[in-house]
């Protein structure tokens, strides 16, 4: 049995994976051509568990894509706060292709609050500054970025920084 890379590892592991994203809302029937026109590798889903989460992985086994479900009960900053956002990171590392690229197509259900969390995280994450984040979410989708609001992108920050520094605290000595 492999062993597991410490959780600490996280951010030199999403630094060094190839990824491009995409967000916007709970994908259904009527969008599928247009995802399937978009070659997506990944659906990862931000839903809670009475959000009907499967019906996406459905969609996205017909589009041909890995499912990713990161169980999200909503966007609320109390529900943001409570988050463990290294074991989610890392769940999502875990589903993806260390060697080729994915292209992930992030989604909660209306596309803002959650996936725009989400999304800027990762951003931040991934060596983005707060603006170069701010500005490539706006790109992604106007809606998503103007209204995830300065308290969810302070949330994220906290959560950022504290993950840094924790894969900071776990480099092996040389």
């Amino acid at each position: 049995m492999p062993e597991e890379e410490p959780v600490g590892r996280t951010v030199d592991r999403l630094r060094r994976v190839q990824l491009e994203l995409a967000v916007g809302p709970r994908p259904g029937r009527k969008s599928v051509d247009c995802l399937r026109a978009q070659q997506f590798s990944h659906v990862c889903t931000l839903l809670g568990p009475h959000e009907n989460a499967s019906d996406i992985e459905r969609l996205a086994n017909q589009l041909g894509c890995k499912w990713i479900w990161l169980p999200i009960t909503g966007g609320r900053l109390e529900v943001l706060g409570q988050l463990n956002m290294p074991q989610l990171v890392c769940r999502l590392l875990d589903n993806l292709d260390p060697v080729s690229g994915n292209h992930i197509y992030i989604h909660c259900s209306a596309g803002i609050h959650r996936t725009g969390f989400a999304a800027y995280t990762i951003l931040r994450l991934r060596g983005l500054t707060q603006i170069q984040a701010l500005n490539e979410l706006e790109t992604m989708r106007k809606v998503t970025a103007a209204q995830l609001g300065a308290e969810r992108v302070t949330l994220a920050e906290t959560m950022v920084q504290a993950m840094i520094e924790d894969d900071k605290a776990n480099v092996p000595p040389t």
